[in-house]
């Protein structure tokens, strides 16, 4: 079952960040985050303990997936699949059309992931995590209210 963040499970997601990350966000960054009203986080539990989020940040019609992972024992199981369709939902109904994300351009499996769930690459940041490039990643999610 997928749940949203709650002020609680802050320290764990931040020790996920750890396990999954080299530069991941430390607890005072998920806090700001979690306490801004643009932004959402979700996450999926085995029992008690969290075992994949997702966060994402949303102003008008734009979002950005800010943060995702999964614990090492619990990935290629779809959890992060199921919570990034959940967060496109929650952000449709935000009337959002534009969902970005960037991904380590050598990190194939979440790239994989991405393109199947409808993500293009539409830029490239060269050096950006230092030893790789950062790829921008963008899926239209919903329609344009213009005319």
């Amino acid at each position: 079952m997928i749940e949203k963040w709650t002020e609680s499970s802050l320290l764990e997601i931040a020790d996920l960040e750890k396990e999954c990350f080299s530069n991941p966000w430390n607890l005072n960054m998920l806090k700001s985050a979690f306490e801004t009203n643009t932004f959402q986080g979700f996450l999926i539990k085995d029992g008690e303990k969290i075992v994949s989020y997702i966060g994402v940040s949303y102003v008008l019609d734009s979002a950005n997936i800010d943060l995702i992972a999964t614990s090492k024992d619990y990935r290629r199981k779809g959890y992060a699949k199921r919570l990034i369709e959940h967060c496109i939902q929650f952000l449709k109904e935000k009337g959002v059309i534009m969902l970005f994300l960037e991904v380590r351009s050598k990190n194939e499996p979440a790239k994989l992931l991405y393109s199947s769930l409808g993500f293009e690459v539409v830029n490239k940041r060269i050096n950006y995590y230092g030893d790789d490039d950062a790829l921008i990643m963008v899926n239209c999610i919903g329609e344009s209210n213009q005319t």
